[in-house]
């Protein structure tokens, strides 16, 4: 364990979970590629950081709250009720804490290439095709990293005529990155892969993939897949967004902190059944997102660090299907909340980082019956905000400003409301997998 090595340290069980598949001595339990282990380390690092920010800020609340636990057999995290985020790292500063996971997971990760390397050259060339099930669901295909990539055929999936399997060809010896299921099953894209029906498929293409086949998404069916994963991606280009309309089946698309702009708004439009959209921190602007089709079955819209935002809102906030709405760093002013109190629907509403919003504007939104979940983190909120509070009649979970309250004012407002879950210091949103329709995958790693 971690801690026996670490002299004390205590560490949470999704890292542990990744260093025991890393440090595997039978090379067929080891994380079949960097894609892989990647898709679980986003779902941990979302985790993390909220943790760690609300122990540095501290955690008020009279409920229990829930801590990450991880599935062996997902990709992702999911929670369960046991204890409060402030007993995470029970007798550990979080200084200390911070250095020591960061340290791992670096050493790790260089641990898990260098052991791979030799794995993956010795390996032989197997032809057998791979088959997602339970009893295979860690199925991988060999490749070398020092191979051209090859000219792509025109299809590389199809619907085989005996079992109605989805069945993928990529190429052998090319990284195209990793998919994962909507049962959290997570494997490399490479030869083939089978998947039974009725399973979702979420792709996240490699930087080399998009790289060398800007329409790399022209080549497979409008259907093939429920959720594509372009955050962080820096080979994500106009040319690359364009060929996205092809995958009129998408219910899920992240291009955070893409180059995705206003002139290609008609992309998104070309996509119906979205439930899940984040275009945060591209270069879309307000402007733009004024020409977003009212897409029917659009449940979380995260929009964070886009100009003229405001252009945007009586648009957005007219989709009757919005649930989940994330609008952080985007220079809101109080007035701009009446618009955002239009969508009656919503649930989950993240306004952290509007650092014009006060007390006045809190007001505006009490039309929002049906909100759980409040970010007004790094707001102007003052504990004066108790009298609006009061009117949320649904409201769970409450995030604060960090620096604005006094330990009196904090102590004061817990007790005024017991039944809150407060927090002071940026939480990120955390959609549940239940709380969008036709789209399994819960917020985290996708925000």
């Amino acid at each position: 364990p971690l801690k026996q090595a670490s002299m004390g340290i205590d560490f949470p069980e999704e890292l542990e979970v990744i260093v025991r598949k890393l440090l595997e001595k039978d090379p067929a339990q080891r994380y079949p590629s960097a894609n892989v282990l990647a898709t679980q380390l986003i779902a941990l690092e979302s985790k993390l950081k909220s943790k760690t920010h609300n122990q540095k800020f501290g955690i008020v609340s009279s409920s229990n709250e829930s801590s990450s636990q991880f599935d062996t057999s997902r990709g992702f995290a999911s929670t369960k009720s046991k204890t409060g985020p402030a007993q995470f790292f029970k007798g550990n500063p979080a200084g200390q804490l911070f250095i020591s996971l960061l340290s791992f997971i670096i050493g790790m990760t260089a641990s898990f290439i260098l052991l791979q390397s030799d794995f993956i050259k010795s390996k032989p060339d197997l032809d057998a095709p791979q088959a997602v099930s339970p009893q295979n669901a860690n199925a991988k295909t060999p490749g070398s990293e020092n191979v051209a990539v090859p000219a792509l055929p025109d299809k590389l999936s199809r619907i085989t005529s005996k079992k109605n399997y989805r069945e993928f060809n990529f190429p052998k010896n090319a990284d195209f990155g990793a998919i994962s299921l909507d049962d959290g099953t997570s494997m490399d894209c490479r030869g083939r892969i089978e998947i039974p029906p009725k399973h979702l498929v979420g792709f996240f293409p490699s930087y080399r993939a998009l790289h060398d086949y800007p329409d790399l998404f022209k080549h497979f069916m409008s259907d093939d897949f429920a959720l594509l994963y372009l955050s962080k991606n820096e080979a994500v280009t106009p040319n690359v967004i364009k060929n996205i309309s092809y995958l009129t089946g998408l219910k899920g698309l992240n291009l955070k902190f893409s180059d995705i702009d206003d002139s290609q708004i008609k992309v998104i439009n070309s996509l119906p059944n979205l439930c899940f959209l984040n275009v945060g921190f591209s270069n879309i602007s307000g402007m733009g997102l004024k020409n977003l089709n009212n897409l029917p079955r659009l449940s979380v819209l995260s929009i964070d660090n886009l100009p003229n935002i405001s252009a945007c809102l009586p648009n957005i906030c007219r989709m009757q299907s919005l649930v989940h709405l994330i609008v952080s760093k985007d220079g809101l002013q109080n007035d701009d909340l009446k618009i955002i109190a239009r969508s009656k629907n919503i649930n989950t509403l993240s306004l952290n980082s509007n650092k014009s919003l006060t007390d006045e504007g809190l007001k505006f939104l009490l039309p929002l019956k049906k909100l759980e979940w409040l970010n007004m983190y790094d707001t102007q909120l003052t504990p004066d905000c108790a009298s609006s509070i009061r009117q949320f009649p649904k409201l769970k979970t409450l995030i604060l400003p960090a620096n604005n309250w006094s330990e009196e004012e904090r102590t004061k407002f817990a007790r005024t409301f017991p039944k809150l879950i407060l927090y002071y210091g940026h939480v990120d949103p955390q959609i549940d997998e239940n709380s969008v329709p036709g789209f399994p995958w819960d917020s985290v790693g996708l925000n």
